[in-house]
């Protein structure tokens, strides 16, 4: 397992942290907004038009989440990247894919020059949640992690933020599972980032059980059920104390919610996935 930081991730994902999104994926934080407003002495402004086109586009736009960032040397990769993904059209172009560039370039040094110190100030921190990331993966999640590389055949990958707001992202490239998860921070511990990275790689042995997921059909709804469930089997068979942790952070009636959610023959498939992790 490899983990690093990107200055360029974290620069897509604060200006996400300034969009009101409507729908499961907003990481939209006020509280970040503000105190970023006085780090950087500027507001970073993304045009309401550009949010709205967005929202309204989602499933075909969503791609500028999980592009790898990490790999540009420059603003104009980062840029390149974004305006390269074939299935955007015209009118993406022109109403978000062109706009979002602007905000970024016209960001970037300024974030860059916050995000060096950042980083810096941030080491010892950084240096201890990939200590007990590799831990934890290595020792109590054993299992489970040598099943997600031999059931994908993947690699993994951690990117950790410094400004992706209490949420996850994963997506895989190649042969290598990409994760994207938040510094420890009063409202998101390390051992809740833990069970993040678990629930982003659950995703991968799960949501091939959905053939399309979406926010705008209630199937990235099922998906999410599926990955809740599957983890609490999971803490339940190999940490009593993540077991509990698990359940006081995701909720008992949400867990319960869950399990009404899927259907007897969907928990099946999802335990004979299991059943290949023991």
């Amino acid at each position: 397992m490899e983990i690093d930081r990107s200055i360029y991730t974290d620069l897509i994902f604060h200006i996400f942290a300034h969009m009101k999104v409507n729908n499961a994926s907003d990481t939209y934080d006020e509280a970040y907004v503000a105190n970023m407003e006085k780090e950087l002495s500027r507001k970073t402004v993304i045009p309401e038009s550009v949010t709205a086109y967005y929202c309204a586009n989602f499933e075909r736009l969503a791609f500028v989440n999980f592009l790898p960032y990490f790999m540009a040397r420059s603003v104009d990769e980062v840029c390149y990247m974004i305006g390269q993904v074939g299935m955007a059209t015209e009118e993406d172009a022109e109403k978000f894919i062109q706009p979002f560039c602007d905000v970024i370039r016209e960001l970037s040094a300024d974030y860059a020059k916050y995000w060096e110190k950042k980083a810096k100030d941030n080491q010892e921190s950084y240096e201890g949640l990939k200590a007990y990331l590799s831990e934890q993966t290595l020792v109590t999640m054993k299992r489970f992690f040598e099943s997600l590389r031999g059931m994908t055949n993947t690699k993994l990958k951690l990117l950790i933020s410094e400004s992706l707001r209490c949420n996850g992202r994963a997506t895989i490239m190649g042969d290598t599972c990409i994760v994207t998860l938040p510094m420890p921070s009063e409202r998101y511990s390390k051992q809740q980032i833990f069970m993040q990275l678990v629930h982003e790689c659950t995703h991968m042995m799960t949501d091939p059980l959905i053939k399309s997921i979406r926010m705008d059909d209630g199937s990235h709804d099922i998906a999410e059920c599926q990955v809740m469930l599957f983890d609490l089997w999971l803490f339940e068979r190999d940490s009593e104390e993540l077991r509990d942790a698990y359940v006081k952070w995701i909720s008992q009636e949400v867990l319960e919610e869950c399990e009404k959610s899927l259907s007897d023959e969907r928990k099946n498939k999802m335990k004979e996935i299991f059943e290949k992790t023991s």
